[in-house]
């Protein structure tokens, strides 16, 4: 059980980090001045936190509901799946900074980029971010099917400790 707790901490760690590059400045600059599509990744921008709100429960629920340990397994490879294509684009991304910042002047800067061997790639990202959003999105319906519920925040069922004086109890 121990194990299944951890591999839900690096699930969400790996969905966390996902958000916080799609929502980064570099990474959206770079979306917007390619040839990506710029909606597939809103759409991901959107339906990561929607998982991400459900992982706890599903981490819980797994134990005692095959399904829900069916769907968390498959959900895992697809945010692993995901993360890969965001780490090529950030990879492409880095690789035309660092080409862009090479060159002397405006003008290859301009060509480099445009004349990239990496510019025919989009189409193939594309596609793969396209498949990956109807995957997550498919998840995210499924995750009310099987009842997996937003955590807002466990409760503890200790009282809060302090070391200051309570006047209204003296």
């Amino acid at each position: 059980m121990a194990a299944t707790l951890v591999g839900g901490a690096f699930l969400s760690a790996s969905v966390q980090t996902m958000i916080d590059k799609l929502t980064s400045t570099e990474f959206r600059d770079y979306i917007n001045n390619t040839k990506l599509n710029v909606s597939l990744l809103k759409q991901l921008q959107t339906t990561l936190p929607v998982l991400q709100a459900v992982l706890d429960d599903a981490e819980e629920k797994q134990i005692n509901n095959r399904a829900v340990k069916q769907w968390l397994d498959d959900l895992k490879d697809a945010i692993y799946d995901a993360e890969d294509l965001l780490n090529q684009i950030s990879y492409d991304s880095l690789r035309c900074k660092v080409e862009n910042d090479q060159s002397a002047n405006k003008t290859n800067q301009v060509w480099n980029f445009l004349s990239s061997p990496f510019k025919n790639i989009y189409g193939e990202i594309n596609s793969q971010m396209k498949a990956m959003c109807d995957s997550l999105q498919l998840f995210a319906q499924h995750k009310d099917i099987l009842g997996l519920q937003t955590k807002t925040g466990k409760v503890s069922g200790r009282n809060p400790s302090s070391s200051l004086v309570n006047e209204s109890i003296m």
